[in-house]
């Protein structure tokens, strides 16, 4: 994005303006906000401050000698007002432009790009064996348990992540065929790891047969937004993992144990004869 502030031809300048991505346009905005905003913020408020601080003088000077102490005083205070305010405007100003400045490195780091096929199979290898191990923790008990009305239950979760596998990469024009569960109320865990372990290798098989390197910068239409398919790998493995930590907190509320796959649960710190860290 700061190469594209840097742009000084007016055809590139008008197509940046076009933008149709909502989260890039916001960030073409706020960015350049963001400049304008720093560079501005002290000449602005040193001009207001004076020119507030000229009007209450000039209403003041015909005060006659009997309140000059008095309107000293009112001079001295208001005047300390002003500058009080003018400095809290500009830190207020200052820090909302750098919040805004942190909220779009947090959406850039949010679409992360796999440079190559075997950089996302190396992540899909231990993602699709971490939701594997989750899957194997579950009962077909507590599949249907309904924790609250407002919270869909450990099969759906499980289903919905299952099917995902075969609902994004059709997107991207890749076919992974597997089982479409309909009935959520006879589902087994068995089903459910089956289907899963099933998708996940046609996937990585989809993307190795029929992808090169060269295709990861190939966009797609997802959800009405381009997405280029690097992109889009990665928010699938996201996905998975935004999901997966929702089943944990049902897991644990329904007493199942649960994985670490991004450090140690209780359980593993006891395999290790360990307290649990506190």
């Amino acid at each position: 994005m700061a190469s594209l502030l840097r742009i000084k031809n007016p055809a590139q300048q008008a197509s940046l303006l076009r933008i149709k991505n909502p989260a890039q346009q916001v960030k073409s905005f706020a960015e350049k906000s963001f400049r304008r905003r720093i560079c501005s913020i002290s000449h602005t408020q040193t001009q207001t401050l004076n020119i507030q601080t000229q009007t209450f003088n000039l209403t003041h000077s015909n005060s006659n000698t009997q309140t000059h102490t008095h309107s000293n005083s009112q001079t001295h205070f208001i005047s300390l007002f002003l500058k009080t305010n003018a400095v809290l405007c500009t830190l207020i100003q200052i820090s909302i432009c750098l919040f805004s400045k942190s909220l779009f490195k947090l959406q850039h780091n949010s679409k992360k790009m796999y440079a190559t096929i075997n950089d996302f199979l190396t992540d899909w290898n231990y993602e699709s064996q971490s939701t594997l191990d989750l899957f194997k923790n579950l009962t077909d008990d507590s599949l249907n348990k309904v924790i609250h009305e407002d919270v869909r239950t450990l099969g759906f979760l499980s289903w919905h992540i299952v099917h995902t596998l075969q609902e994004m990469p059709a997107k991207m024009g890749l076919s992974v065929d597997i089982k479409q569960q309909t009935d959520y109320t006879n589902e087994t865990v068995a089903e459910i790891i089956e289907t899963y372990e099933s998708g996940a290798k046609l996937l990585a098989d989809a993307i190795k047969n029929n992808w090169s390197d060269a295709d990861l910068v190939k966009e797609d239409n997802m959800y009405g937004e381009p997405w280029k398919r690097a992109v889009s790998l990665s928010i699938l493995i996201k996905h998975q993992a935004h999901h997966r930590a929702e089943m944990v907190v049902l897991m644990r509320i329904l007493g199942l144990p649960v994985i670490g796959a991004y450090g140690p649960t209780r359980e593993d710190w006891a395999k290790y004869g360990l307290a649990t860290m506190k």
